[in-house]
């Protein structure tokens, strides 16, 4: 195994790299222990839904009700099982196109990671065989805490504060806890990487450099495959297919080490840039 559960000081159990984890190794991958359709969630009273989580609970083994009935309940104005899914659970559609619906998963161990605002793995959904994955987004070392992002990074730091005190704490990590200065040279990288990537943003080959800087010295990895992207696109609208080229093979091999493949949305992308 790559990963164990353990308390973490200040936060309560989190995930905890087992061994050295290298730079795009699949950390986890687990099948979620309760998925709720949000089709169903939303046409349910908070009674009914909580009788029906709590009948999904009582057919789990012995070892996973033990791990659902563990996991934090930032929402004590909610019954209880409510209350946790909302605090753990990944939002994911059911199929690529979304056309079935969305969903909430909750895992036993997925769940477990705790949140960073430079986090060391990012998390995937595949819908061919409903597993969840996390990809380390920078080489672990054995004993270091695996976390994970649970909103959008590329927003200020006061933004990104406000939204995880919904989780009832304050972050502390490298980037929250950076001087005044630092933090807003931080805010601006991310403010104008966010900006790159805005649909529908056309940009030249500097842009594509300032970009891959701006992700790098935030430690940001997870935005790489969409900056070589727009990298892909400026070549081939230049005529240079051969740099357009190299540079998607940049782009695959991103999308490989972050997420674990290239998936049918990015696909369309890249088609489309072509």
């Amino acid at each position: 195994f790559r990963s164990r559960v353990e308390a973490i000081p200040g936060k309560g159990l989190g995930l905890v790299a087992s061994r050295d984890i290298g730079y795009g190794e699949a950390i986890l991958k687990e099948l979620p222990t309760i998925l709720v359709a949000d089709s169903v969630a939303q046409t349910l009273s908070d009674k009914d839904m909580e009788c029906v989580l709590s009948q999904a609970v009582a057919g789990l083994s012995p070892s996973s009700k033990s791990a659902v009935e563990a996991q934090a309940n930032c929402h004590p104005d909610l019954p209880r099982l409510i209350g946790t899914l909302i605090t753990n659970t990944f939002g994911r559609r059911l199929d690529e196109s979304g056309s079935i619906g969305s969903a909430r998963a909750l895992y036993n161990d997925i769940s477990r990671a705790n949140h960073s605002c430079v986090p060391s793995a990012n998390y995937q959904s595949h819908f061919s065989y409903l597993e969840g994955t996390l990809h380390a987004l920078h080489p672990i070392k054995a004993g270091e805490e695996i976390t994970i992002s649970y909103l959008d990074v590329l927003t200020s730091s006061l933004e990104r504060q406000a939204i995880l005190a919904e989780y009832a704490f304050v972050c502390q990590c490298e980037c929250c806890s950076l001087s005044v200065a630092k933090s807003k040279r931080s805010d601006d990288r991310r403010t104008r990487l966010k900006a790159f990537l805005a649909p529908g943003a056309v940009h030249s080959a500097e842009d594509v450099d300032h970009a891959l800087h701006w992700a790098s010295a935030e430690k940001l990895a997870s935005a790489e495959p969409d900056i070589l992207l727009a990298g892909v696109a400026h070549h081939l609208s230049q005529g240079r297919t051969a740099q357009g080229r190299r540079w998607e093979r940049r782009f695959r091999l991103a999308c490989e080490a972050v997420c674990g493949e290239v998936s049918a949305e990015k696909e369309a992308r890249l088609l489309g840039k072509s």
